[in-house]
């Protein structure tokens, strides 16, 4: 059996990760837990150069088992994160919400850029269906 990026992402639950997803054509961040600034950091650049590299426009980001986006790592998403973005070819990006409201919060909290209106439109979801189905239209 084949494993698809799908699967993969199913049966790693406790794995953050980025990737990209041949079968949506687009790429996957996942943060899982509590994560420290280097892990979350480290995820955050493999997924700026994993749009670059395949130059898709689309990002699905996966904070549904996330349990707080530390306030240094809201910062570096505002001051760091987002300018490179704008390097790539990203103009949507969907949000798998985290389940409870401290992590819902604090992952919002970090997408008011003022400069990436108009250029990324961000959007949040419950389930990744329904991120999926704003992503492909």
């Amino acid at each position: 059996m084949q494993i698809t990026p799908n699967k993969l992402k199913k049966d790693s639950t406790n794995e953050p990760n980025c990737f990209f997803d041949k079968e949506q054509n687009l790429v996957r961040a996942i943060y899982v837990g509590f994560l420290s600034s280097e892990e979350f950091q480290n995820i955050g650049l493999k997924t700026i150069e994993t749009l670059k590299s395949t130059n898709t426009t689309r990002l699905l980001v996966d904070t549904e088992r996330l349990k707080v986006l530390r306030a240094e790592n809201q910062d570096w998403i505002k001051h760091e994160w987002f300018p490179k973005a704008l390097s790539t070819n990203l103009t949507k990006m969907a949000f798998i919400e985290p389940d409870n409201p401290f992590g819902k919060a604090s992952a919002q909290a970090a997408n008011t850029v003022e400069e990436i209106v108009g250029k990324i439109t961000i959007n949040y979801f419950k389930s990744e269906a329904e991120a999926l189905n704003w992503l492909n239209q």
